[in-house]
């Protein structure tokens, strides 16, 4: 089962060498003016990582090699229709024409869809996966109101990576939260039937609950940084002291804890339970009025 995994980790990581070429002629082919440059790079740099966190989470649930390949292609290119509306990215406008972008917005996998049947040889299995990547559980996700089963279990995986990376750093506001609250409620969610629970736990096997590069304050008073995790201790990593001589501690071998993720400085906030808890944070249109 080891070897197993080792090599479905080494396939996924193979499909996404194979497949970023491919996802940057795609956005490429949208940069109708040099107006789009700037967008075209922050769809592509977000995009790719989308694309490792989906293959990485879907290595981790078992997924087949099929499924692995396909997820890594669709989360690549999964948003080139944002790329055809640079008019999103103005507040005045999105303000000013609230209605219609929500309703633009929501329908946006559509887009992606026709506008990669006609130009690409993508197979139905991941054009399939694009148009489901927005699905929640629940029925509450566009653009279809998808539910349970009808819902592919890669783009389950998608849809649970790419919720965490629009609460962590999102679209259309300047502060994310930092990633274990991120992930915090997530878990909320999938536990209230938002999310498929396989799909958030192995996203959180994958990158763990304090993910590589987290800043933290110690039990001891001190601030550390994430630098490695430990498989199945996701609340004891290895860190490396950032106050003093820069030590490193295997939390899982020593008498200290995280107290809390260091914000300050960071560009980043905590989670509010009471004001946040219960707004999905995850779709980008939810924070236009709430974060301004």
């Amino acid at each position: 089962e080891a070897d197993q995994r080792v090599g479905l980790h080494a396939g996924g990581q193979r499909v996404g060498q194979q497949h970023c070429l491919v996802g940057r002629r795609v956005v490429a082919a949208a940069r109708v003016d040099d107006g789009l440059q700037q967008e075209s790079n922050r769809v592509q740099t977000r995009s790719t990582r989308l694309s490792c966190l989906s293959i990485i989470a879907g290595t981790e649930l078992g997924l087949n090699s099929e499924d692995i390949k396909s997820i890594g292609l669709a989360a690549l290119i999964h948003d080139i229709a944002l790329l055809l509306h640079p008019e999103w990215r103005d507040p005045e406008d999105r303000s000013s024409r609230k209605e219609e972008f929500v309703e633009a917005f929501r329908t946006h996998p559509i887009e992606s869809t026709r506008y990669l049947r006609f130009v690409t040889k993508l197979s139905q299995h991941a054009i399939m996966l694009i148009s489901q990547i927005h699905e929640q559980l629940d029925g509450s996700g566009f653009p279809y109101g998808l539910r349970g089963l009808q819902i592919h279990p890669a783009a389950r995986i998608m849809n649970v990576v790419d919720a965490y990376m629009e609460i962590a750093n999102p679209t259309f506001r300047e502060i994310g939260l930092v990633a274990p609250d991120a992930l915090a409620h997530l878990c909320f969610h999938a536990a209230e039937g938002v999310f498929d629970r396989d799909a958030t736990r192995s996203l959180i096997d994958a990158i763990s609950i304090y993910p590589i590069g987290t800043e933290v304050e110690m039990s001891d008073s001190r601030r550390a940084i994430v630098i490695r995790t430990n498989p199945g201790r996701p609340l004891e990593p290895v860190v490396r002291f950032l106050d003093g001589p820069h030590d490193i501690a295997d939390l899982v071998k020593m008498d200290l804890q995280i107290l809390a993720p260091a914000t300050a400085g960071k560009g980043l906030k905590r989670l509010d339970p009471k004001n946040e808890m219960l707004l999905p944070l995850w779709i980008a249109t939810t924070n236009l009025d709430f974060f301004e």
